[in-house]
């Protein structure tokens, strides 16, 4: 599973964590912040190469439902 949250200037990969809990830092990956290209809008996607796939349980919220972790 992969969680990623972008807000601005940052942006947060999580594998194999799902749910922040008490150790919300638990199976971050990359925490990158670009102060001088920012993303402020955009859209989600997945794909797959040279294989047959699947995809559930995708799931997109507003960063400001997600509980917050620093």
């Amino acid at each position: 599973m992969i969680r990623i949250a972008a807000a601005g200037p940052r942006i947060r990969v999580w594998f194999n964590r799902m749910h922040p809990s008490v150790d919300p830092q638990r199976g971050l990956r990359i925490d990158y912040t670009d102060e001088t290209d920012p993303i402020l809008s955009g859209a989600i996607g997945v794909r797959t190469q040279g294989v047959v796939a699947s995809f559930d349980n995708i799931v997109v919220l507003p960063v400001d439902v997600l509980p917050q972790s620093r």
